[in-house]
């Protein structure tokens, strides 16, 4: 059964972690020649491809790019960028940091800015020197290979549908979920609508007022079986693409050819990040030592040595006692208040730089440039 190698690699590097595995393997030229000529794409040399919908991407998703670029050169292959264009509803908006008087902040910015998502991806990529091929999601099903299990779910919908109900079932935690009833792997959208869509069943297959597109795991049983020699996926695509080797062995009785991971934790300020991440710590004791101690443990201590200086069973001393446990509470009760806000603070702040999500190309060019370096030292072996 397809699946990642058990040999793989971890980078630090300027405050980034990348992490690999399975790029080692030995990669040969296979695939199904028609269901490549269909997308354009060479039948005499390898093909090493990655993908994603488009946007623009933070530097997990670019490093998977890089690794394609890297295993190219080693094996003189043809890399491929897998055009997600079957997703909808794709955020207009999108975090990006931004540094105001020191303090690092989030800032939302149009993700497309009036340009086509393939233009966008294309910049992105350009600042990084990468130039992969793209082929599209939706132009799968019309491949041999699409085809040709498009045939299969008409002849058996019901095997297609059990043997993926429990390839889910079996992989737990995946992010996808058994299909219900008679669910293929498959979108319907009416002709003109791509965005009203449906989980396709049997009578859809015949229905020509709806376009038909691969689901995730349809769309790399398709790449890994007829059109790429290795995929590279992050570690979400890898996890659903364990369901994917199962269900294609149980629904075909064919392996998927590999795949490997890729990823990477990129964040805007390592060395701030390394910072709050001390001062959230810090705040947090303070906070537990204003609840157990009373915010001022020495305050505690001098009024306690007054008291003892009093004498004994006077009235000064009861007195002086009533005073420190007024004196005590209004105390910690400003203590708590002040620790509290301090932690909300530097949490937030925390918070802001520990995002890894942000676009590769919002961060500052220091942090581009490390991250480039980091990809260099960590690929660097892969390239022949």
């Amino acid at each position: 059964m397809g699946a990642s190698a058990a040999h793989g690699s971890t980078v630090f590097l300027n405050g980034i972690v990348l992490r690999h595995e399975g790029l080692e393997r030995n990669v040969t030229c296979g695939g199904d020649v028609a269901s490549r000529a269909a997308l354009g794409l060479p039948v005499d040399r390898p093909v090493i491809a990655t993908g994603h919908q488009p946007g623009l991407h933070h530097g997990g998703l670019i490093a998977k790019d890089m690794a394609v670029r890297a295993m190219v050169h080693r094996h003189g292959g043809a890399g491929v960028h897998l055009l997600l264009d079957t997703a909808v509803d794709l955020d207009a908006q999108i975090d990006v940091p931004v540094q105001v008087d020191g303090i690092w902040q989030v800032q939302q910015q149009s993700v497309f800015n009036g340009h086509s998502p393939l233009e966008c991806m294309q910049a992105q990529w350009a600042h990084f020197d990468l130039d992969p091929r793209v082929i599209r999601a939706s132009d799968l099903l019309d491949t041999p290979a699409g085809q040709s299990m498009l045939e299969a779910m008409r002849s058996d919908p019901k095997r297609c549908t059990d043997t993926l109900r429990e390839a889910v079932t079996a992989v737990p935690g995946s992010g996808l979920r058994p299909p219900h009833g008679d669910e293929l792997p498959l979108w319907a959208a009416p002709v003109g609508q791509p965005t009203v869509r449906h989980v396709a069943t049997l009578s859809d297959l015949d229905n020509t007022e709806v376009l038909l597109s691969p689901r995730a795991v349809l769309t790399t049983a398709i790449m890994r079986l007829a059109v790429c020699d290795l995929f590279v996926h992050g570690t979400g695509g890898a996890m659903y693409d364990r369901v994917t080797d199962r269900w294609v062995q149980a629904w075909l009785g064919r392996t998927p050819l590999p795949f490997a991971i890729v990823t990477a934790d990129v964040y805007v300020d390592h060395a701030a990040l390394t910072k709050s991440a001390a001062a959230v710590e810090q705040a947090t004791t303070a906070v537990r030592t204003v609840r157990h101690d009373g915010g001022d443990p020495q305050l505690k201590r001098r009024l306690l040595a007054d008291i003892e200086a009093l004498p004994r069973g006077g009235p000064e001393r009861r007195q002086a006692f009533a005073q420190m446990h007024v004196q005590l509470q209004a105390q910690s009760a400003q203590a708590a208040i002040d620790a509290v806000q301090q932690l909300a603070v530097v949490s937030e702040q925390h918070d802001v730089l520990a995002r890894r999500d942000y676009p590769l190309v919002s961060m500052p060019q220091a942090v581009r440039n490390a991250f480039q370096a980091t990809c260099d030292e960590a690929f660097s072996s892969l390239v022949g």
